[in-house]
């Protein structure tokens, strides 16, 4: 007995719907240890490694960008397959009853694993978000204080001497 053309196309596009969901699982998992590394950078003031997981969370995060514009490639391909209204917006749920047992199964295994990592991804961006916000309202109490001594006690030349006038700018980074 023969397969149905469009049940076989149909067939290969969740099979290749569920190996992008694959590689997504995967860099999502790589971020969550980069977001986690940053929060130990951010905790310990390391700028260095801070530096390093910036740069590899704007790497993964461009991975993810193409492997999402890939599985919208492919999602819309399943939802025109399946004739959906608007196939872009298809969703796993309504393409279940399409698809035999096994390859639905697969389906909402890799979405119920992406979800979880999605949900571990949005705390530890909290977590760091935090941080930051706290690191920056120590900055921002440190230059009032800075501000503050500068204005009650003068200026201060290069040598560290209270200098002659007080006039010109403050908080700037003279090189020569």
């Amino acid at each position: 007995m023969k397969k149905d053309p469009r049940e076989l196309r149909l067939r290969i596009a969740v099979e290749d719907l569920c190996e992008i969901l694959d590689r997504l699982q995967d860099r999502h998992q790589q971020l969550c240890r980069v977001l986690h590394d940053k929060e130990k950078a951010l905790t310990e003031v390391a700028l260095e490694d801070l530096d390093e997981c910036r740069v590899a969370e704007e790497d993964l995060l461009k991975e993810v960008i193409d492997e999402e514009k890939e599985r919208m490639l492919v999602t819309e391909e399943i939802g025109d397959l399946l004739d959906h209204d608007e196939p872009i917006a298809i969703r796993v749920s309504e393409m279940l009853p399409h698809l035999d047992d096994d390859l639905a199964e697969q389906l909402v295994a890799r979405r119920q694993s992406i979800c979880a990592t999605a949900e571990k991804l949005q705390s530890q961006n909290r977590v760091n978000r935090a941080l930051l916000e706290h690191s920056l309202g120590h900055v921002q109490v440190f230059l009032d204080q800075v501000v503050t001594e500068q204005l009650q006690n003068g200026t201060y030349n290069q040598l560290g001497n209270q200098a002659e006038s007080a006039g010109g700018s403050f908080l700037m980074d003279r090189r020569g």
